[in-house]
């Protein structure tokens, strides 16, 4: 289908509207540029992941001995770990790999051992975990 004189450029933005890119679905794309030019048509080609999903943490151990704790994450994919205990920040944000990743740190006196977790992946996707509880009363 030819367009008119000029029409080329606006059909080309028709496909990249806002609506369309955001109801594609999680996974790997390919973007294809065709542009006709004074020396032939030019083909320039990008290869990208389009991630959607939150990280997401699964607590395997919280172990606490009087006010020091140990937390165990198991985190879904790369993300920046904010840990915070009643409505302080314990640990600050933290660059952590996907797979199990470790934590030690002190309670605040007065800061209940519940946790929860503040997740950012380099996509920005942010998640939330917790509230997590140790079972032992501190001492």
């Amino acid at each position: 289908m030819r367009c008119a004189p000029g029409r080329e450029h606006q059909r080309a933005f028709e496909i990249f509207r806002a609506a369309r890119l955001a109801s594609l679905p999680y996974g790997n794309y390919a973007f294809v540029l065709r542009a006709r030019t004074a020396v032939g048509e030019q083909v320039l080609r990008a290869s990208f992941r389009l991630d959607r999903r939150a990280p997401t943490a699964r607590l395997v151990r919280f172990r606490l001995h009087k006010r020091s704790a140990f937390v165990v994450l198991r985190l879904s994919e790369a993300a920046t770990v904010r840990v915070i205990a009643g409505a302080r920040v314990v640990v600050p944000r933290h660059p952590r790999q996907a797979g199990l990743n470790g934590f030690r740190f002190r309670l605040p006196a007065g800061v209940p051992p519940r946790l929860r977790l503040q997740l950012i992946d380099p996509a920005g996707n942010a998640g939330h975990a917790g509230p997590f509880v140790s079972r032992r009363k501190t001492s």
